[in-house]
């Protein structure tokens, strides 16, 4: 088992949630990590809200499955609560909050599946904002 001191922190990108709870794969597999103790997932409130927002509108998830994955989700990562606003991503309010949590968490790692706002920066800070597939690729592998 990994020390605590020496795991990875990790935030992930609703996008992310979405493809492991739906169409599983490499996002699946970033998530039986966290389960298996391997990395340490960060989460904010307003992460969790934008999620559940998504499920339920876009996805039509039923409000009792939502709070399932929710509450899985809240289990198995370290709830973050941001002090400080950013305003990095102006097309994408919502990438704002992923920047948040990963700077008060002191994440290593955002992981997103947009190329678009959040991949484009490359880097925030210190955290490297990569692919699910680049994140196994070339971090875990």
């Amino acid at each position: 088992m990994v020390s605590e001191r020496n795991k990875l922190k990790i935030v992930l990108d609703t996008n992310v949630y979405v493809s492991a709870l739906i169409f599983s794969g490499i996002p699946d597999e970033i998530i039986d990590l966290v389960r298996e103790d391997r990395l340490e997932l960060l989460v904010s409130p307003s992460i969790l809200l934008e999620l559940g927002r998504i499920l339920r509108e876009k996805f039509n998830f039923p409000r009792k499955e939502v709070f399932y994955a929710l509450s899985e989700i809240r289990r198995i990562a370290t709830v973050v609560t941001p002090n400080k606003k950013v305003n990095i991503v102006k097309d994408d309010d919502a990438d704002n909050r992923v920047l948040e949590c990963a700077i008060e968490g002191r994440a290593h790692y955002i992981i997103t599946g947009d190329k678009k706002h959040l991949r484009s920066l490359g880097k925030c800070q210190d955290i490297n904002i990569l692919l699910p597939s680049e994140f196994i690729k070339g971090v875990i592998l």
